[in-house]
């Protein structure tokens, strides 16, 4: 957009008048002066006298006073538009005074029949209308108003006289329009000259503007590509280096090694059931609990060495410049010592542990890839082997986590396939030896592969999520199946469904329940759901909670494995359950070890003073019936009494009304 800067250059014309005035007010006091001691002796004293004192005050000292009046205003503001129009009419007067004043020099005051003073007075008026040219200038109009009130009078008079003064009074004309050309073109160049001036000082203004902004860019650009190459490089989460930086040095901490003949080591950190505390409460609680896991594990290392955030739930612990694997043992020991602590997130306390695998260069890879993934496959052996621990990786591993990876996938196509079915396992009361009641158990029978024990996929389907969807189908399959044994004549008898850990963190297990049981028709007093015992005192208050919602609709509640866990016994007296469940590896153990009668007897012992009922699994024989009978144990499940069954079978099983054989002796 072009502007034309009219205001700025009228107030710079208005500027330049009063500054190029004071000169040319005194020039003029001196040559009213010199005039009249020109003119004393040939012209009547008195008019000259007039005149001068005219020229002198009105002229002269009303024009200075009008000067110092404009300098004092515009010291205490600045001249604008509006104002410099009140000044330049101001300055206009004085201009048509001084012109008029000078104007009787050519006419009133001219000399008659003397030619030297008449040329004096000719060439003085003359030189001051020409000096006029100069200090009126900027504003031709001005010098206009000046010049014709002085110079025409002058003019008028040579062509009265007649004779050969008409020619001179011609030329007088042909002055003046020489000199009215002469201000425009010079009012003209001053205009365009400031024109340009403001011109140029716009454009450095924008130049400035355009600098001040390339700057700002360039340094948003800056900080854009520094927030660019952040956000390439480093987690935004935790500020860990990603996986791409940890790529890089890795692969930098092998060429330094190699010069330098030491090893590096590749932790692979994964928190154990992280999946199950972020789908449960929250992405925003499980991102607080992966910052503060970041920062322990930081505070694990060295300087030099690297923890970096490759995974939701995944870190890499990058060891560098050591001579023995002792000192991966040293950092690895640390990392589970330090999460034994447990979190307090927003009043919400958590357990959490790690599982860590741990490969070395060079003896597992010369390649950050092939480092990283046998240090993830050591971490999976780590959480087979019940997590909470570090493994350090072997050649066998990969074999198993192929077969770990074919079998989820297997998994995920055989519950879609329906291929899943429940065998239900009686059990029987050492009170009455009936029936009381089945234990659903998940089977999987694939087509080619026979059956695979849950012993193989469950940790899987936790891990992966599965076991959500397939938690849910045991659940209404195992209550439809007992409704329907109810209708048919099998009354009171429960149904016992293990509950993973998964399952009891949803947000809307209590619903979920309630849903299928009414879905079904089966009331909730039948209905036993089994935890272990790691399950419940994982975040204890809350768990509860949980439970006395669950107690509140009517279904009980069982610690499925008891003995096997970390149950807190300051605890166990405030659970809202209905029965401890004994794991069979205390069973097993009655015959051989007094360990396991010892703890076995102490666990009966234990839920009797607490009320709880109490049930042994994993009956095998006479003699560990008769234990458990000395012992006052109330339920025994077990292939003393029975082999889990499909549904067929144990209808069939039912209806022969089967009593428990009670051993001879007993």
């Amino acid at each position: 957009m072009i502007k034309n800067f009219s205001h700025e250059i009228h107030v710079e014309l208005v500027k330049l008048l009063f500054q190029q005035i004071k000169f040319a007010l005194w020039a003029e006091s001196i040559a009213a002066i010199g005039l009249t001691l020109a003119l004393w002796s040939a012209i009547n004293h008195n008019l000259l006298i007039v005149w001068l004192a005219c020229n002198l005050l009105f002229c002269g000292l009303a024009r200075h006073v009008m000067v110092f009046c404009y300098e004092r205003a515009i010291a205490r503001s600045p001249l604008t538009y509006e104002k410099a129009y009140f000044w330049l009419g101001i300055f206009a007067a004085g201009a048509l005074i001084s012109g008029i004043s000078w104007g009787l020099t050519g006419s009133v005051l001219m000399v008659k029949n003397d030619v030297v003073r008449q040329t004096f007075e000719v060439f003085l008026l003359i030189g001051v209308t020409a000096a006029a040219n100069s200090y009126y200038s900027p504003y031709r109009s001005i010098y206009t108003i000046f010049l014709l009130p002085a110079f025409v009078p002058f003019a008028v008079w040579l062509m009265l006289q007649g004779g050969v003064l008409i020619i001179l009074g011609v030329l007088a004309v042909i002055y003046i329009i020489i000199m009215l050309t002469t201000s425009f073109y010079l009012s003209r160049l001053i205009s365009t000259s400031l024109y340009l001036r403001f011109e140029n000082m716009d454009l450095v203004k924008h130049l400035s503007r355009a600098k001040n902004a390339l700057e700002n860019r360039s340094r948003e650009l800056e900080k854009s590509l520094s927030l660019l190459h952040h956000q390439a490089n480093f987690d935004l989460l935790t500020e860990l280096p990603n996986r791409a930086l940890a790529f890089d040095r890795i692969s930098q901490a092998i060429a330094n090694a190699k010069r330098s003949q030491l090893q590096i080591a590749i932790l692979f950190v994964d928190l154990d059931r992280f999946k199950l505390i972020n789908d449960t409460l929250g992405h925003l609680l499980g991102d607080k609990l992966l910052q503060v896991a970041a920062q322990r594990l930081t505070n694990c290392v060295r300087e030099n060495d690297t923890v970096s955030r490759v995974g939701g739930d995944e870190f890499l612990i990058i060891l560098t410049s050591f001579k023995n694997d002792i000192d991966a043992v040293t950092v690895a020991r640390k990392c589970l010592d330090i999460f034994s602590e447990p979190f307090l997130i927003d009043g919400n306390k958590f357990n959490i542990s790690l599982s860590i695998g741990v490969s070395f260069y060079p003896k597992d890879g010369s390649e950050a890839e092939v480092l990283i993934r046998k240090a993830d496959v050591a971490m999976y052996r780590a959480k087979e082997l019940g997590r909470n621990n570090f493994q350090f990786y072997a050649e066998e591993m990969d074999q198993k986590i192929q077969v770990r990876s074919t079998i989820e996938n297997l998994l995920r196509e055989a519950f879609h396939k329906n291929e899943l079915s429940l065998l239900y396992q009686p059990m029987a009361s050492l009170k009455t030896g009936r029936p009381i009641g089945m234990e659903a158990l998940l089977h999987w029978k694939h087509p080619q592969l026979g059956v695979i024990p849950p012993s193989s996929f469950i940790l899987a389907a936790e891990e992966n999520g599965m076991i959500i969807p397939i938690g849910e189908w045991v659940l209404r399959t195992a209550c439809k199946q007992m409704s329907e044994w109810h209708k048919i004549g099998f009354v009171n008898l429960q149904i016992a469904v293990n509950l993973s850990a998964r399952q009891f963190k949803q947000e809307n297990l209590v619903e979920q329940i309630s849903k299928i049981l009414d879905e079904v028709k089966l009331d909730p007093s039948y209905l036993i759901l089994e935890l272990t015992e790691s399950a419940i005192m994982d975040d204890v208050r809350k768990n509860i909670e949980i439970l006395n919602k669950l107690r509140e609709i009517g279904v009980m509640v069982a610690i499925d494995d008891f003995g096997m866990g970390y149950a807190n016994l300051r605890y166990l007296k405030w659970l809202p359950i209905s029965k401890l469940k004994i794991d069979f590896s205390f069973i097993k153990d009655i015959e051989k070890y007094t360990d396991g009668a010892t703890i076995t007897a102490a666990i009966i012992a234990l839920a009797n003073k607490l009320n709880f009922k109490v049930i042994a699994e994993g009956v095998e024989n006479d003699d560990q019936l008769s234990f458990l009978i000395k012992h006052h144990c109330d339920e025994i499940q077990g292939f003393y009494f029975s082999k889990p069954l499909d549904a067929k079978a144990c209808s069939k099983f039912l209806s022969k009304n089967p009593v428990l054989q009670l051993p001879e002796y007993v």
